[in-house]
């Protein structure tokens, strides 16, 4: 009678052990799979912002120096340009973008992934406005003179640390 008691008790441990596992995985795969999607989202929005001529992105087996990740961007025509991950220090700190390249050479979008720059007036160069002078551009940009993009009154060190990051993308 003992032994049989101690075997049901065994047998219902193991049903709660095996029902709390399954809840577990399941949870887990739940969130993994919302986790990836807004991964996936999100790449998707950067990819459009940055390359917008691209519908499809790669990792790459590129490296270069000042380079934090280089990723391809495809077309049904293929090759596109890349997508090039780049950080500059700015007025707070550093600053972090993702630069489109095309295949000849020219920015096709510029999006800031990351900073720590004076809201209002340092995040003025932060914005699409801003950034979309840079569509287009090739070389060495500069600040004045030829090849030069405007700067924002009092957002000096945020503009100059965004053309850091449009020219270390085109360096590579």
């Amino acid at each position: 009678r003992r032994q049989r008691q101690m075997c049901i008790r065994d047998r219902a441990l193991a049903a709660v052990f095996s029902v709390t596992c399954g809840m577990v995985f399941g949870v887990h795969r739940v969130t993994d799979y919302a986790a990836v999607r807004a991964e996936t989202s999100a790449q998707q929005t950067l990819l459009a912002q940055v390359m917008p001529q691209a519908t499809v992105r790669s990792e790459t087996p590129y490296r270069a120096p000042g380079a934090l990740s280089i990723t391809a961007g495809y077309n049904d025509s293929g090759l596109v340009g890349y997508c090039v991950e780049v950080q500059a220090n700015g007025f707070g700190g550093v600053l972090t973008a993702v630069v489109g390249v095309n295949t000849n050479g020219e920015v096709t979008g510029v999006a800031i992934t990351s900073h720590n720059e004076t809201l209002s007036t340092g995040t003025q160069a932060l914005e699409s406005d801003y950034l979309d002078q840079y569509k287009g551009k090739s070389g060495t940009i500069r600040s004045s003179g030829s090849n030069a993009v405007d700067t924002i009154s009092g957002a000096t060190a945020t503009c100059n640390a965004v053309t850091d990051c449009v020219n270390q993308a085109l360096s590579i």
